[in-house]
């Protein structure tokens, strides 16, 4: 699924035109005045009711985010993957339980009666369960040191540039598994342990970035599967670019938070987005239904 992306000034532009119209549809809040893309004003008073419910849903969203990182921050500790203990899992424990079953992305995907994941599980199954925990264990591996030295003093206010995440571990061999951890998975482990720093990108979070960057082509791809098509969200997307992206919006969330005198946890700063891309997504549920819908191809 290769793909041109486009300038990143537009990009963000294309966001910051939609990000006061998808957070009022969301929360009924808005600024004193915004303009639609269309070109429509909005005006509107918040009352103390809007705000008491934006406070409630946040909290909820806090409670949310919380709950998946600590449910399994004690799953991933790094002593489980040290072979020199005797706490450590065996390699089937890390494929059959810990990815199988307390993974979203692992656990939908082994599940799903989709005809194009077919491949997913078969090379699930069929993949030696030590290849799936030395990768496991050197994606743990970087993302700890990651916290401790290069994400340690990071001023997500201040990024203009991709390179400023300083993400180059992510690219190094041996941080993937063909066919078994995409960047899906693994963006989702990264997360779960370290919402303050790794957004999680999968089905939900970049429909929800085709939306709001005005249905940008960059985000999807068409699937060819047995004589049928569909259009789906692009898998493959750079994962340093879509931080970016989810760190951009992080801004325009905290900067609307404070003028309602409400403050962002830095703590759960990439949950936060994952919340509010996710009801973008829910939004145009029946529209993300029918592009992904499989339809024969004319002959």
């Amino acid at each position: 699924m290769m793909c041109e992306y486009k300038e990143i000034k537009d990009l963000k532009k294309s966001i910051e035109e939609r990000f006061s119209e998808y957070w009022y549809k969301i929360f009924d809040i808005s600024k004193a005045n915004f303009v639609l893309p269309n070109g429509i004003k909005v005006s509107k008073k918040n009352t103390n009711e809007n705000l008491k419910k934006l406070e409630k849903e946040i909290r909820n969203w806090e409670e949310s985010i919380e709950k998946y990182r600590d449910g399994v921050k004690d799953y991933f500790k790094l002593d489980y993957f040290d072979e020199d203990s005797e706490d450590c899992y065996e390699y089937s424990e890390v494929k059959e339980e810990l990815l199988a079953k307390n993974l979203w992305t692992v656990s939908s995907a082994l599940h799903s009666w989709d005809p194009a994941l077919e491949k997913y599980k078969e090379t699930f199954w069929a993949t030696p369960p030590k290849d799936i925990f030395v990768t496991v264990h050197n994606i743990l591996v970087g993302a700890y040191d990651y916290m401790l030295n290069e994400g340690a003093n990071i001023k997500f206010n201040r990024i203009n540039k991709i390179e400023q995440l300083n993400y180059d571990f992510l690219y190094e061999e041996d941080m993937l598994l063909t066919g078994v951890i995409g960047l899906g998975i693994r963006s989702e482990i990264l997360h779960r342990l370290y919402p303050s720093h790794f957004p999680i990108m999968t089905r939900k979070s970049i429909w929800g970035m085709y939306y709001i960057t005005g249905r940008e082509s960059e985000f999807v791809a068409d699937e060819y599967f047995d004589g049928k098509f569909r259009t789906e969200h692009n898998w493959n997307y750079d994962y340093g670019r879509f931080t970016f992206y989810n760190n951009f919006i992080g801004n325009l969330i905290t900067q609307t938070l404070l003028e309602n005198n409400m403050d962002l946890n830095p703590q759960l700063r990439f949950g936060y987005v994952n919340e509010f891309l996710s009801c973008i997504n829910e939004m145009h549920k029946d529209e993300v239904e029918e592009l992904n819908r499989w339809k024969l191809m004319e002959v």
